[in-house]
């Protein structure tokens, strides 16, 4: 059992790393930042960071015993590890305030099967679901504009060791953004917004499991690479698409 006195700003980083019998906690209202591995493997099943919240950094809460998560209206970022290895973890709602979500954030969270993104999501870090094995759909957000663009031979892809089979773009896309889900091997099914105007490059790269694929009417430009690789064994190319790259 911890008791925090309610003056409480700031948790340092590894405050109670490896307390395995710590099951829960209250965290007080005016907390501010809560430092890298400062809970983690941990026995910690709910955690509610209260509003007053704004920083939360890496590995905090990775390789605890956490199943609900309510994040604070004032953070803005999921750092990357943050909740690394929660293997209790199932279900989660990420809130529209949460902007970026930073590489390998939910990393070997083996038994998480379905999460909702923010509707305000701008940028995802690398290798974000690696070894989520559950985690089969994904809905990725109009408002994604950003995402890790690796360097030659660098695996950095924002999808990449998932077990994805299913994506839907939001309504309203007009750009998939490039390597999105470059080399997703598990990736069977995409479904397309009708506002959909560009696909980028390497966007579907090395998705070897996707067989077939719908584009919208209202393509105008497919980049470079961006069904390489693929087992797509048809395609159709709607009457709005003047633009395929090499």
């Amino acid at each position: 059992e911890i008791i925090f006195p309610t003056s409480l700003t700031k948790i340092g980083s590894y405050s109670f790393n490896g307390c395995s019998s710590l099951t829960k906690v209250t965290l007080p209202n005016k907390l501010k930042s809560i430092g890298s591995y400062a809970f983690s493997s941990t026995g910690i099943k709910t955690i509610t960071l209260p509003d007053s919240v704004n920083d939360v950094e890496s590995f905090a809460f990775s390789s605890t015993k956490l199943e609900t998560i309510i994040f604070s209206n004032k953070m803005r970022t999921i750092k990357n590890n943050l909740f690394n290895k929660c293997l209790q973890l199932e279900s989660l709602i990420i809130p529209d305030n949460i902007l970026n979500i930073e590489p390998e954030s939910f990393k070997n969270c083996r038994n998480l099967y379905n999460i909702t993104l923010p509707n305000k999501l701008e940028y995802i870090g690398y290798k974000i679901f690696e070894g989520c094995s559950n985690l089969r759909e994904i809905v990725i957000p109009k408002s994604l504009q950003r995402n890790d663009q690796p360097k030659y031979g660098n695996d950095a892809y924002s999808f990449i060791y998932s077990s994805i089979e299913k994506v839907e773009f939001e309504e309203g896309t007009t750009d998939i953004i490039t390597n999105l889900f470059c080399k997703v091997n598990t990736l069977k099914e995409i479904i397309f917004p009708t506002s959909l105007t560009k696909i980028g490059p390497y966007s579907f790269n090395g998705c070897s499991s996707l067989t077939k694929v719908t584009l919208p009417n209202k393509l105008k430009s497919i980049g470079s690479y961006a069904f390489s690789s693929t087992g797509i064994k048809t395609i159709t190319l709607p009457d709005s698409v003047n633009d395929v790259e090499s």
